[in-house]
């Protein structure tokens, strides 16, 4: 299924998007810099808010992202305009290159694409150990975004790469360590 198909569905199946989005000027880099740093938010808020519904927090390729093609309005961004918004989403820390050391290009890299910091979701996760009374226990990685034993956790199914972030930022604060497992899934996470 191509990404523009997958949009579709997407559509279908509840993800509507907002109704700018079928505004043909929203589609061309505006050149009034107020204007320009709104269309930019927008944009932002839009790419969040897909990938928060879809639960795919990775973007491989921004080139081939299907909300930056509008079909119904025969309108897609420009290269440039598509550079704007991936430098925008990683300004403004709602997206960080998958891996630091990749050649930070559009083209090559892949990007996380975060609801919020790993720095805030590293605070949130603690707050929740702590709820939960797990600090001086340990539980899997898979407990935490997948298991049975939290199911109304606000990480239950969240992205594995973000969660492992905001885990990597708890760590080098001291608040927990990170135990190696067979498995990544079986990694263990102690709260200190």
């Amino acid at each position: 299924m191509s990404g523009f198909d997958k949009l579709s569905s997407v559509s279908g199946s509840g993800f509507e998007p907002p109704a700018f989005y079928n505004f043909p000027p929203f589609f061309t880099l505006q050149p009034v810099q107020a204007t320009h740093e709104k269309q930019l938010k927008l944009w932002r808020e839009l790419v969040v808010s897909y990938h928060t519904f879809s639960k795919e927090y990775v973007l491989d390729n921004p080139y081939e992202f299907p909300l930056f093609k509008n079909e119904k309005i025969d309108r897609k961004l420009s290269s440039e305009f598509i550079d704007a918004v991936v430098k925008s989403l990683i300004d403004e820390g709602m997206a960080e290159w998958e891996n630091k050391e990749s050649t930070k290009s559009v083209e090559r890299g892949s990007l996380l694409i975060l609801s919020q910091s790993s720095e805030s979701l590293a605070l949130e996760i603690y707050a929740w150990a702590g709820k939960e009374l797990l600090i001086g226990s340990v539980v899997t990685l898979y407990e935490i975004y997948g298991g049975e034993e939290y199911p109304d956790s606000q990480f239950n199914g969240m992205s594995v790469p973000i969660l492992r972030r905001a885990l990597d930022v708890l760590e080098s604060s001291q608040k927990c360590v990170i135990i190696e497992g067979a498995s990544a899934d079986e990694d263990g996470i102690k709260f200190l």
